[in-house]
């Protein structure tokens, strides 16, 4: 039985060059925000939203994002975190909160394949974090009662 090694993902180096810009473009607007996780294919990085926090705490919201190597003929993957202690949310209302906001970025992402979109997206949860959380908090706590 042969062993297999596990290849690193092939990318196009023209697509790997539009990451990589991508990449540098956020870091530059979001300074000590932006976090590289992986600057080897696939590219991780997160993005930190200070502003989405309560205040007084230091977890703040943040969007983790991995870009596939066909990236950006194709959706990035999305994680979002931090909402539960940021927003002083409960557990059941914070799984809620983070579906609703991945489903909104999800589908977004997909009406965007084939551009770049990674700042179109973390706009959109900024706004979300501006004025949703607190009447979807409620109504999340409302329909668990």
């Amino acid at each position: 039985q042969q062993q297999q090694h596990q290849q690193p993902p092939v990318v196009d180096p023209e697509k790997l060059d539009v990451q990589q810009q991508e990449m540098e473009s956020l870091a530059a607007i979001y300074g000590e925000d932006f976090e590289t996780i992986c600057a080897q294919p696939p590219l991780r990085f997160r993005v930190l939203f200070r502003s989405g926090a309560a205040p007084g705490h230091d977890v703040f919201p943040c969007l983790t994002v991995e870009l596939p190597p066909a990236y950006p003929e194709c959706a990035p993957k999305l994680r979002v975190g931090g909402l539960r202690q940021a927003l002083r949310v409960a557990r059941e209302a914070e799984s809620a909160l983070i579906e609703q906001l991945q489903d909104r970025l999800g589908r977004e992402a997909e009406a965007l394949v084939g551009s770049e979109m990674v700042f179109s997206l973390l706009d959109i949860m900024q706004d979300w974090l501006r004025s949703a959380p607190a009447g979807a908090a409620a109504d999340v706590a409302a329909a668990a009662a």
